[in-house]
C-alpha cells in the first residue's frame, strides 16, 4: 500500500478516540493523497460504480470508489457514520436534500480534484459522475466510525421517502 494512505491510516488510529467531522477534514486535508497514491487499486465496473476497501477498522473505514461517466449513488444517508471525501480524479457531483419532506429542496455542488467535502450521519445526499464527464471519476471515502449501515432513499410524490433494501 503506498506510503501516504499508509500515513493517513496511523494519523487515523492516533486519533481515532476523537474522529469529529472536523478532525477528519483536517487529517483528510493534511494528508499527500493523490491519484498516484492509489493508482494500482483503481477498478471499474460497467453497471454501477465500484468500491474497493482501502483499510477496515472498528474507528474507521477508507474506501476508495470509482465511476464511470453516468454512475450515482443512490439517495442516502450514513447512520451513525460521518463522511469525508477526497476527489482523487475526474469531477464529483453531490447534491444534498435540504429537507426530506420536500425533495425540491437540494443544493448541488460540483467538485474538482483535490477537493474535499463531506457530512454527518443524517445528512441525506447523493454523489457521482455526471453523464457527460469525459473520465472516470475516483475518490476516496473516510468513515468514521466504519460504515454499518445506511438509509436508502426514492423521491415520492415531491417527498423522500425510505426504502427498504431488499435482500437477496
Amino acid at each position: 500500500m503506498p506510503d501516504s494512505v499508509c500515513c493517513l491510516i496511523k494519523k487515523l488510529k492516533v486519533a481515532q478516540a476523537d474522529l469529529s467531522l472536523e478532525k477528519l477534514f483536517q487529517i483528510v486535508r493534511g494528508s499527500h493523497l493523490s491519484i498516484r497514491s492509489i493508482e494500482d487499486r483503481i477498478e471499474y465496473c460497467k453497471r454501477n460504480y465500484k468500491r474497493n476497501t482501502l483499510a477496515a477498522h472498528a474507528a474507521f473505514q477508507i474506501l476508495l470508489i470509482c465511476w464511470k461517466p453516468g454512475q450515482f449513488s443512490q439517495i442516502h444517508d450514513h447512520s451513525g457514520s460521518r463522511c469525508v471525501v477526497k476527489v482523487l480524479a475526474g469531477t464529483a457531483v453531490e447534491t444534498q436534500y435540504v429537507d426530506p419532506d420536500n425533495a425540491a429542496l437540494t443544493s448541488t455542488v460540483r467538485y474538482s480534484p483535490g477537493s474535499v467535502f463531506g457530512g454527518e450521519d443524517g445528512d441525506i445526499h447523493v454523489v457521482g459522475n455526471p453523464k457527460s464527464a469525459r473520465t472516470g471519476l475516483v475518490t476516496m471515502h473516510i468513515y468514521a466510525p466504519a460504515l454499518t449501515d445506511m438509509r436508502l432513499f426514492e423521491i415520492d410524490g415531491g417527498r423522500l421517502k425510505e426504502v427498504v433494501a431488499a435482500v437477496s
